[in-house]
């Protein structure tokens, strides 16, 4: 089963807002912001899928 992530047009603009802010800081920083959101969304749709998994398993058993 394939899950779409949404993001909303004001998130989007939060998250550049937030890379501009890191990179001013320190070079590189920002990319580092936006590879952890990456990750974290990729861990949402993992975790997502497991409980959908188990809600599956338990549909059948009962």
């Amino acid at each position: 089963m394939k899950y779409d992530l949404v993001i909303k047009e004001e998130a989007i603009v939060d998250m550049q807002q937030a890379y501009d802010y890191y990179e001013e800081r320190k070079t590189g920083l920002g990319e580092r912001f936006l590879n952890t959101l990456e990750n974290i969304w990729e861990g949402f749709v993992k975790i997502h899928y497991t409980i959908k998994s188990k809600e599956n398993l338990i549909e059948k058993f009962s």
